[in-house]
């Protein structure tokens, strides 16, 4: 490909590479044609290549040092044909003979390695950095700032600071944002947990994406003075539209209507009264209006209807033009209103991380891209030069469509002043495979080139994109190297279907999707794609069908990968593949929380941390007896009833017992520390465990090393970072050819496979119910969920775009997935409704194989299912040089029961009861759902069927004792076992919440016999709970065993 250009014409050159094109091979020549071209071994100095991931990165060095390698120890006579093709290539492109070729790539090799620090190929961040260090002066930062490449942890030691000052004299702006925001957060039913919600709210603040927001943010006033004139219109707009209600209402009741002289009787009566009574402007969708389609049939008829007169019909019309006129201000009000105090909270974190960072002289990664475009997006490269100390003058950039907007911005200086002296760049990407949206790549940009893409119209970006078309030329990839042939035509077909199901602006992403192949091997693709709900035992059972398959036609575990869209059914079909004896391999399997003996060893971190803690001491008895299964049931015999000075009985874990027995006592288990790697090795040594042999141990004992030589050897701290950042501690391990490997999607792009299984694809298309939004509307900033029926146009025009975003995102996922495979796809599409990705698949296949579908099902077969071998002109043996432990069950640790349980009931029978009691309750928010839930509980028969029916006669007995209490009288919001979390406290976790229109009621269940301590539990929730709603709070206990409804 690169030897057909004009280089010369066509200095930036931009390669549209699809999945198994050979991208990387058409880099890495690009790379040895620009070293190679002349004499000076230095030219390395020179060329900096860009790639997304540090795995990437590597990947790119050996690949390029092996290339060399393979060039300098050339000989002919040994017939290396790919080191031979790079040399026929490379003739063409620098007109030299192989012997020069040999001799500069001898060279180059001994100067790389010589100075290897200049061997500039790296990932985007690791750039910028160099970038940031040169121009320190000009951003005024401290010659010793710190990078924080942990977003999260520069945000919780700020939140941290802020959470600390609640209450403290002179923060009680900040103790009312965050009281409000609290409020508001639970309301929107989520979890009072000031810091996790927090954490989230604030992290907005790094996203690229919301940078104009953030902007705009430091600008507007949240003061009480802004809020009380928001408050005043919308009062004002009230007053306007109730005063259009008025004639309306007092004709109505002057009329004394009878509702039988109406059409449609007292449905049409009660929708009158409804409007007549209406105080305030109500808020609809914009699918709703203040008057219902068939009323406004009515008022649109000549004369009367019935006892509906003219008159009546023309104040309704007012009252309906009234609302359409005010609504939709009237929503932004009301929506602004309510986001007030949290956009003010937001702005107030702000600052206080700004004061942070300066004060600790820290940089987060995140900044990076922000700080260098301040300086260096509309300056001259000579100048950007003069700081770095060195001259670049090729640009290499690999997986483009992951690029950020101001990571391309930042680079246009540099490779605009590299194409001004015509010096060979090279861009390489692929929109179809832009799956990491969430991580500000913008595959537009890619799309756009040779020209810049540049939304904000900004002349300056104009005016180098103008220079870049005339500089450069785009060109696809349409060979394809990795797949059969049968898998090459089944994803051209299917996504060309798709592409005509994209909004025109998004077409362009799979402009070329057609490949040829260049692999004559035979492979095979299945396809089945039915209407019908997911089954993970079918899914099992397919699965296991095609590995026995794949096992006699001589293939190996190892080539065999399943894919799913997320981790969680990842998990469930390893662990279902484990129990039928075969051997699996993930991420979730080398994770060393996984492995009980790191988890006994945490464990007992935790309880030396809280040596009093309850949980802590039954939580490593309960992993101690698992891990010796022969006496696992003596868990049961530390369990003792403790009589407290209050008179009521508790259990408790016996630890003074438990450890006497098996750890020689509590001054044995419990003996003075100095620091926490000293701890972690006493305990392996009264275990009597070897760290070597056990590799997740040695890990888990590294990471703790580690983390005391960078900071101070503080338990808690490390406990907690171990939990924030667990799912990301895991063993490294080489391939194996032994274990079927299973993966997500997005850990699979760049990897290839011989056979590819897809269980399940039925993936959502819905806006998420929990994402928010920066949406700017006139002179206003709101952080909201998104919908397409909002009054306020703004929030319906976001929403459309993100749903055409989110069904691109997916159906990229799916791109990626299908083009993993080299010999066999196997796709299971089982699909519920319309909604979801799997319905449009089908309707693809349909349109691109019509003969397959029958009876609404739908197989695609092609090709055939060969041996291994029988397209290779070898078999290979490859020998396992490692063992791969089998995905290890990770059910979680059995239920400790809450002490209002444990207090009362000894027998099996009636402990269960008391669990799934609180669980069948938590499903139903009033009578009127009870039949409903109780059947779905029949029918998944969980439930032993007498602890069920004696759950359901005590569900209705305490509906009856709540309706002649009138306590569902006027209820809003329900809230079911949602858990308030206090910083400094126990967590509160209420069975039942009405929030009623004047007051708030709490219910808590009890199963057993009454306890004096149940008052003071339910005392605590009526406590929290005035303070959280600012209502009166109406305290219940209701006892099963006695049908006893008591107020508190």
């Amino acid at each position: 490909m690169l030897s057909t250009i004009n280089r010369e014409k066509y200095p930036l050159f931009v390669l549209s590479a699809s999945a198994g094109s050979g991208k990387t091979y058409q880099l890495v020549l690009q790379y040895l044609s620009i070293l190679l071209n002349t004499k000076s071994p230095n030219k390395f100095k020179s060329i900096v290549a860009i790639t997304f991931t540090n795995k990437a990165s590597l990947e790119m060095k050996t690949r390029i040092i092996d290339a060399l390698f393979n060039l300098a120890k050339y000989k002919s006579v040994e017939g290396d044909s790919k080191t031979a093709e790079i040399i026929d290539e490379l003739e063409k492109l620098l007109k030299i003979d192989s012997h020069e070729i040999i001799k500069r790539s001898g060279n180059a090799l001994k100067s790389i390695l010589h100075g290897y620090e200049n061997f500039n190929v790296s990932t985007i961040d690791k750039f910028n950095l160099r970038l940031i260090k040169s121009f320190s002066n000009d951003l005024d930062l401290p010659s010793e700032f710190e990078i924080s490449l942990n977003e999260d942890e520069v945000l919780d030691e700020v939140l941290d600071l802020m959470l600390n000052s609640i209450g403290e004299n002179g923060n009680t702006q900040l103790t009312k944002l965050l009281k409000s925001y609290a409020k508001s957060n639970f309301k929107d039913g989520n979890q009072w947990n000031f810091k996790r919600q927090l954490m989230s709210f604030a992290s907005s603040l790094s996203k690229e994406k919301n940078k104009v927001f953030i902007q705009m943010l430091k600008d507007l006033s949240f003061d009480q003075e802004e809020y009380n004139a928001v408050q005043d219109r919308i009062n004002e707009l009230n007053k306007g539209f109730v005063s259009t209600i008025s004639p309306f209402a007092q004709l109505f009741y002057s009329l004394n209507i009878n509702d039988q002289d109406l059409p449609y009787k007292s449905q049409t009566f009660n929708a009158l009264l409804k409007i007549a009574k209406t105080t305030k402007c109500p808020m609809y969708n914009s699918n709703k209006s203040i008057l219902s389609s068939r009323i406004q049939k009515y008022c649109e008829e000549e004369g009367d209807t019935q006892a509906f007169t003219r008159e009546l019909k023309d104040l309704l019309l007012e009252i309906q033009k009234c609302y359409l006129e005010i609504s939709p201000e009237m929503a932004l009000l009301v929506k602004y209103k309510s986001n007030f105090f949290n956009m003010a909270l937001l702005r107030y974190i702000f600052d206080s991380l700004s004061e942070h960072k300066e004060k600790n002289k820290i940089i987060r990664i995140s900044e990076f891209n922000e700080l260098i475009g301040n300086l260096v997006q509309k300056e001259d490269a000579p100048y950007i030069y003069e700081r770095f100390g060195i001259r670049y003058e090729h640009f290499l950039l690999d997986e483009f469509q992951d690029t950020s907007r101001l990571q391309w911005l930042n680079l246009l200086p540099l490779i605009k002043e590299s194409l001004s002296h015509r010096k060979e760049n090279l861009i390489v990407g692929d929109p179809k495979q832009s799956i990491y949206r969430f991580n500000n790549g913008l595959a537009e940009q890619f799309v756009s080139l040779p020209k810049i893409y540049n939304p904000e119209k900004d002349e300056y970006v104009a005016g180098v994109s103008s220079y870049f078309q005339k500089m450069g030329l785009k060109k696809p990839l349409v060979d394809n190297y990795r797949s059969c042939p049968e898998v090459i035509l089944f994803n051209d077909e299917v996504f060309t279907r798709f592409k005509e199901r994209l909004p025109e602006k998004f077409q362009e992403f799979y402009e070329s999707v057609t490949q040829y192949p260049k692999s004559e091997k035979q492979g095979y693709v299945k396809v089945i794609s039915e209407e019908e709900k997911k089954n993970l035992d079918q899914m099992v059972l397919e699965i296991t069908e095609i590995i026995s398959k794949a096992e006699n036609d001589n293939f190996d575990y190892g080539d065999i990968c399943i894919l799913t869209a997320k981790n969680d059914l990842a998990v469930s079909i390893a662990n279902e593949l484990t129990k039928k004896g075969i051997s699996v391999f993930s991420q979730e399997s080398l994770l060393i929380s996984k492995n009980i003996e790191v988890r006994l060893l945490l464990s007992y971190l935790k309880w030396r941390m809280r040596p009093t803690m309850e949980t802590s001491k039954r939580q490593f008895g309960e992993l101690f007896f698992r891990m010796h299964p022969k006496i696992e049931d003596r868990y049961f015999d530390f369990i003792k009833e403790v009589k407290k000075p209050s008179g009521y009985v508790l259990k408790s874990f016996d630890d003074k017992a438990f450890l006497k027995e098996f750890f020689g006592g509590r001054d044995a288990f419990f003996r003075p520390f100095e620091n926490i790697y000293q701890l972690a090795i006493e305990f392996l040594t009264l275990m009597k465990w070897k760290e070597v042999e056990n590799p997740f141990m040695h890990q888990f004992l590294d990471l703790i090393f580690q983390f005391q030589n960078n900071r101070q050897s503080d338990l808690s701290k490390f406990i907690e970072y171990y939990e924030e950042n667990k799912s990301s501690f895991a063993l490294k391990m080489p391939d194996t050819m032994e274990a079927v490997q299973i993966m997500t999607i997005h850990k699979a792009k760049g990897l290839e496979f011989p056979i590819v299984i897809i269980p399940e694809m039925d993936f959502g298309l819905s806006l998420r119910g929990d994402s928010k939004f920066f949406v700017q509307t006139e002179d206003k900033i709101l952080y909201t969920n998104l919908s397409e029926n909002s009054l306020i146009q703004d929030i319906n025009q976001r929403a459309e775009e993100e749903k055409n975003l989110i069904f691109l995102d997916k159906l990229n996922m799916l791109y990626v997935a299908f083009t993993r495979a080299e010999k066999r796809l196997y796709v299971f599409n089982r699909y519920s409704g319309k909604s979801n990705l799997g319905s449009v698949f089908h309707k693809c296949m349909v349109d691109a194989f019509p003969q397959s579908e029958e009876n609404e099902s739908l197989e695609y077969i092609s090709g055939v299912e060969l041996d291994k071998y029988e397209n290779s002109q070898n078999k290979i043996s490859q020998e396992t040089v490692f063992y791969i432990p089998q995905e290890i069950d990770t059910t979680t640790i059995p239920l400790v029961l809450n002490d209002d349980i444990d207090d009362t009931f000894n027998a099996q029978e009636e402990r269960l009861f008391g669990i799934y009691f609180h669980q069948y309750m938590a499903d139903i928010n009033d009578f009127g759902e009870l039949k409903k839930v109780h059947a779905i509980y029949e029918k998944n028969d969980a439930i032993d069927r007498e602890i069920l029916i004696k759950i359901n006669k005590s569900a209705n007995l305490f509906f009856d004792k709540a309706n002649e209490k009138n306590l569902y009288k006027d209820v809003l919001k329900i809230y079911n076992e949602r858990t308030i979390l206090i910083q400094d406290s126990a967590d509160l976790r209420p069975d039942k919440i009405l929030e009623r229109k004047n007051d708030i009621v709490v219910i808590d269940f009890k199963t057993g016999n009454s306890s004096p301590k149940h008052n003071e539990q339910i005392w605590n929730y009526k406590m929290v709970l005035e303070e959280l709603f600012e209502k009166p709070v109406k305290a219940i206990l209701y006892y099963t065993k006695q049908n006893n409804l008591i107020e508190i």
